[in-house]
C-alpha cells in the first residue's frame, strides 16, 4: 500500500471509505464467529467459563468491547437482518448492544418480551441516531430502564487515593448538595 502521506486528498478519502466498509464487514464476521462459538460452547471446551471471559482473555478485547460485541451478537442472532444494517452503516455496533440491554431489562424488570419483528422495528427506528440519541429513545420506551438508570450509581477509581462517584439526583438533592 502506498504511504498515506503521498496520496492525494481524493484518493485518501476514497481509501478511507474502502477501509470503513472493510471494517464493518470484519465486525459482522467477528459477530458471526462469536455466535458460532457460543452456539457450540467452544469457550468451555477451551477452558473459559464464559464467552465474555474468552473474548477478554483469548481475543484481547477490553471488558467493554467484549460486552458490546456479545450483546450485538445476541441481537443479530434474534434479528439476522440487522447484519445488513451494520454492514451498510445504518446501525452501529454500540446501538445493537444498547438494544440488547434494553431487551434484557424489559424482559427481566417489566416482564415484556419483544418478538424478532418488533426488535427489527425498534432497530429500524434507531437508524442514523447517535449513541446518546439511541439511549434517550430507548429510555423513553422503557420505564424499567429509566428506573434502573435513576437508581444506578457508578464508582470509578481516578487515582490511588481517590474515586469518582456518579449518582443520578433529582433537583431537590442537587439543591441540598449545593447548599452543603
Amino acid at each position: 500500500m502506498t504511504s498515506l502521506t503521498q496520496l492525494a486528498d481524493t484518493l485518501l478519502l476514497a481509501e478511507t471509505v474502502r477501509c470503513v466498509a472493510a471494517e464493518r464487514s470484519a465486525t459482522l464476521s467477528v459477530l458471526s464467529c462469536l455466535q458460532e462459538i457460543e452456539d457450540r460452547q467452544l469457550f468451555a471446551q477451551e477452558g473459559f467459563s464464559s464467552l465474555f471471559e474468552m473474548c477478554t482473555q483469548r481475543f484481547g478485547y477490553s471488558e467493554a468491547a467484549a460486552l458490546r460485541r456479545i450483546d450485538a451478537m445476541r441481537v443479530l442472532r434474534r434479528v439476522p437482518a440487522a447484519g445488513e444494517k451494520i454492514e451498510s452503516g445504518e446501525l452501529k455496533l454500540s446501538q445493537l448492544a444498547q438494544v440488547q440491554t434494553f431487551l434484557r431489562t424489559e424482559r427481566r424488570d417489566a416482564g415484556k418480551s419483544y418478538s424478532p419483528e418488533q426488535t427489527l422495528e425498534l432497530l429500524t427506528s434507531l437508524q442514523g441516531s447517535s449513541t446518546r440519541e439511541t439511549e434517550r429513545l430507548l429510555l423513553e420506551k422503557s420505564p424499567a430502564l429509566q428506573a434502573r438508570r435513576e437508581t444506578a450509581e457508578s464508582i470509578r477509581v481516578v487515582s490511588p487515593t481517590h474515586s469518582e462517584i456518579k449518582i443520578v439526583a433529582d433537583a431537590e438533592l442537587v439543591a441540598l448538595l449545593e447548599e452543603a
